[in-house]
């Protein structure tokens, strides 16, 4: 079982994510954190990944399907202050007006290589990350 925070503020997934780690559950993921909606900042994120959790980050916040977008550069600075190996990419589409999933997960990728990520930090994010909440 994987358990996700969904749109509850971080004191809340704070709070569930820590009676789940008392509870063995090792697997959590916190949805979007990034999205204004949500309200993380990089302590937040960085106190839930102290419980083991790992903070999904998507491409479709950069997109109109987010009055406004997100930057990919504010997304990229969250990255960056959450900690690269606290977090992975996933793209949160599926929407008529936007790329399918798998070409927005390209255009994640190389956007956030033009903000200076490497392709290691991109593979942690993509192959690692999600293997690790898979697998273990």
């Amino acid at each position: 079982m994987i358990l996700c925070s969904g749109h509850v503020t971080p004191e809340e997934a704070l709070a569930t994510f820590t009676r789940a780690a008392d509870m063995g559950i090792k697997r959590l993921v916190v949805t979007h954190p990034h999205a204004d909606f949500v309200g993380a900042n990089a302590q937040d994120m960085r106190a839930l990944s102290a419980l083991g959790a790992m903070n999904e980050m998507h491409y479709a916040f950069v997109t109109p399907v987010i009055d406004p977008p997100q930057t990919m550069a504010h997304i990229a600075g969250q990255i960056r202050a959450a900690g690269v190996e606290n977090c992975f990419l996933a793209t949160d589409g599926g929407q008529k007006v936007n790329p399918v999933p798998v070409d927005a997960l390209r255009l994640f990728i190389h956007g956030l290589m033009e903000e200076g990520f490497t392709k290691d930090e991109i593979h942690h994010m993509t192959v690692e990350a999600p293997r690790t909440l898979l697998l273990n």
